[in-house]
């Protein structure tokens, strides 16, 4: 292979068209070249994979513009024809997860009048690269050279340049790479982050990354779900930033809550445990302290991401959408909905320690003298008016996925939201298991850098 360097430059008046059979001719013939291409975001990312997968992930590819127009605005002509640009839509293998559009009552529409700004968040589980070396057997369907942490990096941040949100939650960041890949990257794009590791000898956390343009961090906090000499001995954690809008006053706050439960589908009294420690938590960091007057709001526009290890139609998420959830009857194999071959015992009652002074019927702290008298409560609950962004017909739920190994596959990553000034706007649909394996193959791959899918959606948050 000749070609070592390609300098592709968008100048949006002079179109001149390549196929993938044009750049493999020309990558035959010369030693450098420029290709002037008018094009949309989606076909640039379409481009940049026929470029990487031509000269076998090895060109270093520079993108510059000479006009204001295009390539950096974000939200921009791919999302018009209904295509998102995560890498499986990028891949040209005929499989594309589409834009789905969230309608609107008649309250929703005329409040679309206002004020208001428009923010796109992305949910991703990353697959810690440790973790996936001691778990080999769940990727023994893909290329060993998919599975290398660099190849694996160069599609991660390709993906994220495409995705272009404004808010990152992910998962299973490694924090080894946390400073020298994950925020480095970040940074050079123009944002903030935040990272919380796992406790214990864990080598991955949670981190929310957003665009310094768009928010400004007014404070954080990180809820570790380890509780010594009890039942809630598992490692995992959450995390949670409070930011500012930078449009609008300094009232327009947003609470953003990243978090990735336990994964064991056996252990439902564990997660469901880990979960009503973070609704603790966010309840308290986004309370208003209103909720009765006229018009008050008892909480702060916010949102829920994460790797919840649960499925759609599970308890678990149900708790989550209805605010509440009997535990009577529920064994802690059926919790997560992921199918555990252990139905496992009824749950214990209550699910948490009494010394975290949390009632589980509202997941809220109380004082320590309230506490003693609760008992052991047959519900377990919380008071935020959660919306799920992704959106499932009746039986359709358990088609979709967002996790695919070797040993399995369903949807597990969630977007959820609350607030009147909410509106999620569309999500990027999901895929069916055969569907990814039909095109680009098990996860990782050479278009794939994760065994996760990223979940993603697109807000209008609506100003006081």
């Amino acid at each position: 292979m000749l070609v070592d360097s390609i300098r592709l430059t968008l100048i949006l008046n002079t179109p001149i068209w390549y196929t993938y059979e044009d750049i493999k001719e020309i990558s035959q013939r010369v030693t450098v070249c420029e290709l002037t291409v008018e094009m949309n975001n989606l076909q640039k990312s379409r481009i940049l994979m026929l470029l990487t997968r031509v000269f076998n992930a090895r060109t270093f590819v520079t993108c510059k513009s000479n006009s204001a127009v295009g390539v950096s605005a974000q939200q921009s002509s791919n999302d018009e024809n209904g295509d998102c640009l995560d890498a499986i839509s990028r891949s040209g293998l005929g499989v594309r997860r589409q834009w789905k559009f969230d309608k609107l009552n008649g309250t929703r529409k005329l409040l679309l009048d206002g004020r208001k700004a428009k923010f796109r968040i992305c949910s991703y589980n990353v697959l810690s690269q440790t973790i996936m070396e001691h778990t080999m057997h769940l990727y023994r369907n893909c290329r060993a050279e998919n599975l290398l942490w660099q190849n694996r990096w160069q599609r991660l941040s390709m993906e994220f340049d495409s995705i272009d949100a404004d808010l990152f939650c992910l998962q299973e960041v490694q924090d080894m790479h946390y400073g020298n890949y994950f925020m480095q990257f970040f940074a050079d794009k123009g944002f903030g982050g935040l990272y919380k590791r796992r406790t214990g000898t864990k080598p991955d956390g949670c981190a929310i990354f957003w665009r310094l343009s768009r928010f400004s961090l007014v404070s954080h906090d990180a809820v570790n779900y380890h509780v010594p000499n009890s039942t809630l001995d598992r490692d995992n954690v959450g995390l949670i930033a409070s930011l500012r809008l930078q449009e609008g006053d300094e009232k327009q706050r947003l609470v953003v809550a990243n978090t990735h439960l336990l994964y064991n589908c056996a252990r439902g009294d564990i997660k469901l445990g880990q979960l009503a420690m973070l609704l603790a938590h966010l309840q308290l960091i986004a309370g208003t302290g209103n909720g009765d007057g006229d018009g008050d709001e008892p909480f702060e526009p916010l949102l829920l991401c994460g790797d919840l290890n649960s499925t759609p139609r599970s308890p678990l998420i149900s708790l989550l959408k209805q605010g509440k959830l009997r535990l009577e009857r529920l064994h802690s194999g059926q919790v997560s909905g992921q199918g555990s071959p252990v139905v496992g015992p009824l749950l214990r009652r209550p699910l948490l320690p009494a010394h975290l002074n949390i009632y589980e019927p509202t997941c809220t702290f109380q004082q320590h003298q309230q506490r003693q008298h609760y008992g052991s409560p047959a519900v377990i609950g919380h008071r935020i008016p959660l919306k799920s962004s992704y959106k499932f017909p009746a039986g359709e739920a358990s088609r979709w996925i967002s996790f695919l190994s070797s040993c399995g596959s369903a949807m597990v990553d969630h977007i959820f939201y609350a607030s009147p000034r909410l509106h999620c706007i569309r999500y990027c649909s999901l895929l069916s298991r055969d569907q990814v394996i039909s095109s680009v193959g098990f996860l990782p791959n050479a278009y794939c850098g994760s065994d996760h899918l990223p979940v993603i959606s697109d807000f209008y948050y609506f100003f006081k």
